[in-house]
């Protein structure tokens, strides 16, 4: 199992502001058919459609912890269910 912390106060931060506009991308970062993902700590800034998206049919065991998202364009955080 693989573990990334950061260095010294170093932190990741994804900026959007120059993304651009699209209608088959529902958010900065899109979870589909995955288990056992732990997202920490992760700052989001305008996103041009949203920050996270969750594919629920198709991933289990999702933690997301101390993230940060804000100015998105449509939402924070949303989930899909495929099923």
């Amino acid at each position: 199992m693989a573990y990334n912390t950061n260095y010294n106060d170093d932190y990741v931060e994804i900026n959007g502001s120059k993304c651009p506009h699209s209608h088959t991308l529902q958010g900065t970062i899109e979870i589909w058919d995955s288990k056992y993902v732990h997202i920490t700590g992760l700052t989001i800034n305008y996103a041009a459609q949203g920050g996270i998206t969750l594919w629920t049919g198709t991933c289990s065991f999702i933690t997301i912890n101390n993230c940060t998202i804000s100015n998105c364009a449509a939402f924070a955080f949303k989930s899909f269910n495929l099923w």
